[in-house]
């Protein structure tokens, strides 16, 4: 397949019309980028398309309706943001959504009908990750932060969203510390 334009790590990716997003990420490890290109499978092509309004290192990506959301991430080493952009693939435009009140980076995330989930990740305190669950509705513009927690706090591990439910698969419960290989699942 066609390699992406711009290599990157620690970047989030999302499916909107059968195309494939990558936003943002690491180039090195003080350049983090606010990078977005399209794969398409279909051509095997990929295009470079509108930056997101900041950079965004480890952001949690979801699609809500045809809006592409971007929330947290960090912005440049030692500095998270809670920033939350909304994407429009047919005007190739973002635009500023209300923040996340939790700024955070590697977190477990998706979008199950109108809401977009974040859980747990970093909060940049080099210590263990958060519990916090929150949602955000496009609709509503509003997060939602009265959820119940993650039984276990994990940052960079892997996220799936399966018949309704939002699977957060192994990670980290501290710092560079040891992989865990649990699977938690939130069930809205």
């Amino acid at each position: 397949m066609a390699d992406m334009p711009t290599a990157r790590w620690y970047r989030g990716a999302v499916v909107e019309r059968d195309l494939i997003y990558v936003t943002g990420g690491m180039v090195n490890t003080s350049d983090f980028v606010a990078t977005v290109e399209s794969y398409n499978p279909a051509t095997n092509t990929w295009t470079e398309e509108a930056p997101m309004l900041g950079t965004k290192q480890g952001p949690a990506v979801g699609l809500l309706g045809t809006t592409i959301v971007a929330a947290d991430g960090g912005v440049q080493p030692g500095e998270i943001t809670g920033d939350t952009e909304g994407y429009d693939a047919a005007t190739n435009t973002w635009t500023e959504l209300t923040a996340d009140p939790t700024a955070r980076v590697f977190s477990c995330f998706g979008s199950i009908g109108p809401k977009f989930y974040d859980i747990g990740g970093y909060l940049n305190n080099a210590g263990a990750p958060t519990t916090v669950s929150e949602s955000f509705q496009l609709a509503k513009k509003k997060w939602t932060t009265t959820l119940a927690p993650i039984p276990q706090g994990t940052m960079l591990g892997s996220s799936a969203v399966y018949r309704g439910q939002l699977y957060c698969i192994g990670g980290w419960s501290t710092w560079q510390g040891t992989p865990i290989n649990n699977v938690q699942i939130y069930q809205p």
